[in-house]
């Protein structure tokens, strides 16, 4: 015999293994008795709450009797929503398929179970449990209030954690008290970690907003009042106006009014133009700001104006000071360049003068002297011609560092052959050292300096072989990743590799002058020149062992 409870008829007892609503045109499902649960809804589902209104009453003893007509049977059905039916006492006596996938449990299993059962492992939000009589459908029978939108936390039986919002609807009794609830939710799993995603993001972003020096800030694209800010620029108010910003301010709640006209004015150009990027000079001067403004759209829509701000006071200030230093230094050059011109004009009279008057003594008064006279005069003669070598030494090595360059393609190869004929031009001296070169990388650069660059290197090469029974000299070069890289190599006396640091500094010299004569500048115009040019030295020695030294160049595009 069915149990009438208000509007819901419930035939057969508690025990029934299975009491899901089925698919199919029928809402009744048939226990072992034969008795079925019949569930009418009273709307189309456009409303979940409203999809189970009203149970209308059942004396049907067939297995699956169909309710003829019923679409609502087959809407509850179709629905993606889930539908739990629970009695007075909080029993649950009928579902329908998708609570079954969304909750991971049949029907039957839970049929008579109740939402005080610990079993579902029920959460909040914040993890922590969700007490039985707290559930909805419970709050829903004790209060006879629908709920909606409780949002809860529950663990399927493989372990997944689902989350589902739930409205409750009361199913009044007789007396006026609900007899049964109706619960219907929505698997909001997905939604819910999208939620905790943005949220995440949100909170990394506001992190990385405030962590940077730049001003950043947004308004209203009406209003121009302010819709976020982050710390710099707070703080920057707070530094420069003492003034605590709030969301909301606009530009004249926070400036002078002129000052506000200058912001209005930006924003409106922002509007217009949807892109604003000036330097901006704050009031009285005191900071300057590199500022560039864009607009917020979204489908169409402008939401706001977002700033950027960078404070460049201290970069201008410094590009001042750096502007007044080089023209102080450009100027100094030129006083530096006509000093050295006097200078060496000026040296190179009196030298010339000692030098000549010196070899007319040799020449017209070498009787009267003897050796030891005509020996201090030659010692004084070759020191007068050193020190003018010296002094164009000197003027070569300062105007390679002030000399534009014209910069062309050149073959390295045929530049280093034409510069040894240069340093030996006595075949017979030439004939003597054994002189190899390979086919070397070509690059751009000035030919006149980079000819002076072989001629000091192969110079050095000469000199400091000459000694050997047979001098050997090898010039090589190849490409190494972004550079033209040349070697030449001697078998001379080498050098101690302490000394590496000395090799291609000004007057720095390895050996005594009555070993080697030389200036000590030739290496240290090698190195300006390879410099002026993007490139590098660098040399390897050993005593008595020969040396090598080397330099790079940028390689030749194309």
């Amino acid at each position: 015999m069915a149990r009438r409870c208000a509007d819901l008829v419930v035939l057969a007892p508690a025990t029934s293994r299975d009491l899901r609503i089925p698919s199919g045109p029928s809402m009744g499902s048939c226990r072992p008795s034969g008795t079925i649960l019949i569930v009418e809804a009273r709307h189309a589902p456009s409303d979940p709450v409203d999809l189970v209104g009203r149970v209308g009453p059942s004396g049907s003893e067939c297995p699956g009797r169909p309710l003829s007509g019923d679409y609502s049977a087959a809407a509850l059905v179709a629905i993606s929503e889930g539908v739990v039916v629970h009695l007075a006492t909080g029993e649950i006596v009928g579902c329908n398929p998708a609570a079954e996938r969304i909750l991971g449990l049949s029907c039957g299993q839970m049929a008579g179970r109740t939402s005080l059962d610990p079993g579902w492992r029920a959460i909040h939000l914040d993890g922590t449990p969700f007490p039985g009589e707290e559930h909805p459908a419970m709050v829903t029978l004790r209060t006879g209030e629908s709920l909606r939108g409780v949002v809860m936390g529950i663990h399927t039986p493989d372990g997944t954690l689902r989350w589902i919002s739930i409205n409750t609807e009361p199913i009044p009794g007789a007396d006026g008290r609900p007899a049964s609830v109706v619960a219907i939710f929505v698997d909001i799993t997905e939604r819910h970690r999208a939620e905790e995603s943005l949220q995440e993001l949100q909170v990394l972003l506001k992190a990385l907003v405030d962590s940077t020096n730049d001003l950043i800030w947004s308004v209203d694209p009406e209003t121009f009042g302010l819709l976020t800010f982050n710390r710099a620029l707070e703080e920057y108010f707070l530094e420069a106006r003492d003034l605590k910003i709030r969301i909301g301010h606009r530009p004249e709640d926070l400036l002078p009014p002129a000052v506000a006209d200058r912001w209005h004015e930006m924003y409106r150009t922002t509007l217009r133009e949807g892109f604003f990027s000036a330097e901006y000079v704050t009031h009285a001067g005191m900071r300057t700001l590199d500022l560039s403004a864009h607009v917020l759209e979204r489908k169409g829509r402008v939401f706001g104006i977002s700033v950027f701000g960078r404070d460049v006071t201290e970069r201008r200030r410094s590009e001042g000071r750096v502007l007044a230093r080089t023209a102080e230094l450009t100027e100094a050059n030129r006083e530096l360049e006509a000093f050295s011109y006097s200078v060496s004009h000026e040296l190179r009279t009196p030298l010339r003068a000692i030098d000549g008057h010196s070899a007319m003594i040799l020449r017209d008064c070498a009787e009267l002297l003897d050796d030891e006279g005509r020996r201090h005069l030659g010692q004084i003669r070759g020191n007068a011609q050193r020190m003018g070598r010296l002094i164009d030494d000197l003027l070569g090595f300062s105007r390679a560092g002030r000399v534009d360059l014209a910069v062309e393609k050149l073959d390295m190869t045929e530049a280093a052959k034409e510069a040894f004929t240069r340093v030996v031009p006595d075949s017979a001296s030439a004939r003597r050292i054994s002189f190899s070169i390979a086919v070397l990388p070509e690059v751009t650069g000035d030919p006149e300096l980079l000819g002076r660059v072989w001629e000091n290197l192969l110079s050095n090469a000469v000199k400091f072989s000459a000694g050997k029974e047979k001098p050997e000299i090898r010039v090589e070069g190849s490409i190494e990743g972004d550079e033209a890289v040349y070697r030449v190599r001697d078998n001379g006396v080498g050098f101690d590799m302490k000394y590496v640091d000395k090799v291609f500094g000004v007057f720095h010299r390895l050996h005594a002058i009555d070993e080697f004569e030389g200036t000590g500048v030739g290496l240290a115009l090698v190195r300006r020149i390879v410099m002026r040019h993007g490139g590098r030295t660098w040399a390897e020695g050993e005593l008595d062992r020969g040396a090598v030294l080397s330099f790079s160049l940028p390689a030749r595009n194309g």
